[in-house]
């Protein structure tokens, strides 16, 4: 615009420049970078984490339905050779194994004598091993427990 004294008033620009658009990208590139780390890293975590509680699920599932047996069903399948038991989630009869997933229980006696007793404490050692691998990596995790005659 021209004015009458001979004044000339430019027009002023409201928009960004090229620098300032690229440092206001250069920031946001150094703050995104390490939220998507973080972002790949809690993904990881929440796989890893359920995975882990399956195998938790499973090996607790298992070391129930040998207690559920007892004592006697057992030793009786112990004296019968049917321990160690080994399951793979790949094979037909796997009881509902997730494919990824082997579980292995085994069953040890444990002989004990308490002093003031007159008969012996029989005890089993059960323990229930469940292995998965996970990025290329073998996992697993194990149970313990003991079963009693009484």
């Amino acid at each position: 615009m021209v004015f009458s004294d001979g004044r000339v008033e430019l027009k002023q620009d409201t928009g960004y420049s090229l620098v300032e658009i690229l440092i206001a990208l250069m920031i946001m590139a150094m703050v995104v970078t390490p939220l998507m780390g973080m972002m790949v890293t809690s993904h990881y975590a929440r796989a890893t984490a359920g995975r882990k509680t399956e195998a938790a699920n499973l090996a607790r599932e298992k070391m129930e339905a040998v207690k559920a047996e007892g004592f006697e069903a057992t030793y009786q399948a112990y004296q019968n050779g049917n321990y160690p038991q080994k399951e793979d989630g790949q094979a037909k009869n796997s009881s509902g194994l997730p494919p990824e997933f082997t579980r292995k229980t085994r069953v040890t006696p444990e002989a004990m004598s308490v002093a003031g007793l007159s008969d012996d404490l029989s005890l089993f050692t059960v323990e229930v091993e469940v292995t998965w691998e996970e990025r290329e990596e073998k996992r697993s995790l194990s149970l313990v427990s003991y079963l009693s005659r009484r």
